[in-house]
């Protein structure tokens, strides 16, 4: 429950491992024992903004008049446009979480509400639209063999709760008439960390982070069209198996989740009256999964190879 005591994955990459949630945002948290300093249970509000993606509604579109434009609050990638970016969300992100310590073990179960609206305006004229969403997650630490080997892992999985996750996946789209849609998705990692003596921490970790789509089609002069949504199965991807294509514009793939594997380790070379000094070398290998459009579906991955040194002069 104490913000400056978490148990953050051993990983170099300032971005943390796929699969993990976390957001760096204004929170007013209260938290309270329940009776022992072995069971906790908390609630905070926290700063909100969203993620929007896909393709926003056209003039001509079933219940979107022509004229209209949306105003809705984005803190990722736009959309495509007839949009305005500005804040309109009217409530903050709630989080409730309840957590258990043991000797062997460290419990927590979490449940966050979110709420995500946009605004219909003409000249002179506007409708506010709003759909709820939110998750449900939990952790748990478990100390397999004390001080050697520790076990960790963690999950959400609900509607609307992309931007929660490392990769930031969206966290909503829009329908055919412009009113938000909330994105189910999941997201979560494992990982083993261990401490074969007292100069060496390893691990490794594996996540896996998904969002599901939403897209309206429809027929406009006759042609069938994604009228709004995101991870369409008309998005064009023609070109996308072809190096340097005449068309490079037909290759526009939708993120369906990412998928993670890092190794790494820790090795204090120095611990005694001037600090800790240490050195990490850290694997990552992460893939990217799109949905199926019209073509062939594209693969893309990377390799990460990280090298850090750290002083710590007062530990």
């Amino acid at each position: 429950m104490n913000p400056l005591l978490v148990d953050l994955p051993l990983q170099i990459d300032p971005q943390f491992v796929v699969g993990m949630d976390w957001a760096r945002q204004a929170q007013f948290r209260v938290a309270k024992n329940l009776g022992s300093d072995q069971f906790w249970l908390a609630a905070s509000i926290e700063n909100s903004a969203t993620v929007y993606s896909g393709t926003a509604p056209t003039a001509g579109n079933p219940g979107f008049k022509t004229g209209s434009t949306i105003n809705y609050q984005n803190a990722g990638a736009g959309v495509d446009a007839n949009t305005l970016s500005y804040t309109t969300n009217f409530a903050p992100d709630v989080i409730v979480k309840a957590t258990a310590d043991f000797d062997m073990a460290h419990f927590e179960a979490y449940g966050l509400g979110r709420v995500f609206n946009d605004r219909i305006s003409t000249v002179g004229s506007g409708t506010n639209y709003t759909v709820l969403g939110g998750g449900v997650g939990g952790d748990a630490l478990i100390h397999v063999i004390p001080k050697y080997v520790d076990f960790h892992i963690s999950g959400l999985v609900g509607d609307g709760v992309g931007r929660y996750g490392t990769s930031q996946l969206p966290d909503a789209t829009f329908n055919a008439a412009g009113h938000p849609v909330a994105l189910p998705g999941y997201s979560g990692y494992a990982g083993v960390v261990g401490h074969p003596d007292a100069d060496n921490d390893l691990y490794a970790y594996f996540g896996v982070e998904h969002v599901d789509d939403r897209y309206d089609l429809g027929l406009v002069k006759g042609k069938l069209t994604t009228l709004a949504g995101y991870g369409s199965e008309l998005i064009n991807n023609i070109s996308c198996a072809t190096e340097d294509a005449t068309e490079p514009a037909a290759c526009s793939p939708t993120t369906s989740g990412d998928a993670e594997i890092t190794v790494g380790n820790w090795y204090k070379f120095v611990q005694g009256p001037v600090g800790t000094m240490q050195v990490g070398l850290q694997y990552s290998y992460v893939r990217r999964f799109v949905f199926q459009g019209i073509g062939p579906t594209p693969k893309t991955d990377d390799n990460f190879l990280f090298l850090s040194f750290r002083w710590y002069p007062f530990s």
